[in-house]
């Protein structure tokens, strides 16, 4: 059969039940999982649901599907048992059969309307408006596919399989693309190979969605190993002393700047600010996180206490803190009442 006979035949069994029509159609994807036609099938059949979910269930059209779910999350709590024993090729093949049937049936890919995505957190999701400018409406991904993409990616790097992995930490980005630990374990694909533009290239990005002290330092501990590899000894100890601004206790740093001490004879002194410009803006690192980063989290965090929000005022001004930690700042989080 051709495919415009098969969906012809799909569109014929429609019985004008919405719920039913729906959950039908989530059958039939599943029928044609291993049909070579598989990919357009499923993507004509989630273009059907929404166009059959009247305008006022738009809303409601992710808990008519939820029932009829792939088993996401249990496949990844399964894969994650076998790897707490040590059947790494078992969890392997679990997340590879998920990942199949996931792919087959494509339903949660960006359509006309909707754009789904899993974020894991309300600051990732502000970050990616913000930057990315989305023209269709963001909507949660029912299943955690980012998670699924993330988990494999990090099994194919414990058995040197760094080529799969790094399509696999791509997919996890594509679900969540402001999550810096996917990110920072894409990235590290690449340091392992020593191919060190493209870690540094990723790193870089990092900098426009890091919102946590940890992730700024992580980010500069990169630029710290990369300026190492060049010998480039005044930048690499300026960028691993920024990474202790915001780690201060972090043994990784204080271990590249011991091994830097062991490499040379002379002793370089930590650059100064203006010399720190200097280098950042000749090797296009940034000096501190980013201005529009902190700027969104005050921004929210003053609206939400205004709004008398109060967990949610805290939530933003701790992030805008934990990267700025001026008297402002602490101000505004003092106006939040203890119990909230």
């Amino acid at each position: 059969m051709t495919f415009e006979e098969i969906m012809a035949e799909i569109k014929g069994e429609l019985t004008g039940d919405v719920k039913s029509d729906v959950t039908y159609l989530m059958e039939v994807t599943k029928q044609y999982m291993d049909h070579e036609l598989s990919s357009e099938i499923a993507k004509a059949c989630g273009i059907l649901i929404m166009e059959i979910v009247p305008k006022e269930l738009k809303g409601k059209v992710d808990e008519i599907l939820k029932e009829d779910k792939l088993g996401v999350a249990e496949a990844i709590e399964e894969a994650e048992a076998n790897l707490d024993l040590g059947k790494y090729n078992v969890a392997l093949e679990i997340l590879a059969e998920m990942i199949a049937k996931v792919e087959a049936v494509d339903l949660y890919k960006t359509n006309d309307l909707f754009e789904y995505r899993n974020f894991t957190t309300a600051f990732e999701e502000i970050s990616y408006r913000f930057i990315y400018k989305p023209k269709k409406k963001l909507k949660a991904a029912p299943e955690p596919f980012a998670s699924l993409y993330y988990l494999y990616g990090n099994i194919l790097v414990e058995i040197k399989r760094y080529s799969e992995a790094q399509e696999a930490f791509e997919k996890a980005m594509y679900w969540n693309p402001t999550n810096a630990e996917i990110a920072f374990e894409y990235a590290e694909t690449f340091k392992i190979q020593n191919k060190l533009e493209d870690f540094i290239s990723i790193t870089r990005h990092l900098f426009k969605t890091a919102y946590r002290p940890v992730q700024i330092a992580h980010a500069y501990r990169n630029f710290g190993f990369y300026f190492i590899e060049k010998e480039l000894w005044p930048v690499a100890i300026g960028c691993l002393k920024l990474s202790m601004e915001f780690e201060r206790e972090n043994k990784a740093a204080q271990a590249e700047l011991d091994y830097i001490d062991s490499k040379i004879d002379d002793d370089i002194e930590e650059p100064s600010l203006e010399k720190l410009k200097y280098y950042a803006e000749k090797y296009d690192f940034p000096t501190w996180a980013s201005n529009e980063v902190i700027s969104l989290a005050v921004s929210y965090g003053k609206q939400a206490l205004e709004d008398k929000q109060y967990p949610a005022a805290r939530y933003f001004l701790e992030i805008a803190y934990g990267l700025v930690p001026n008297d402002e700042i602490k101000e505004l989080l003092a106006k939040i009442p203890e119990e909230n």
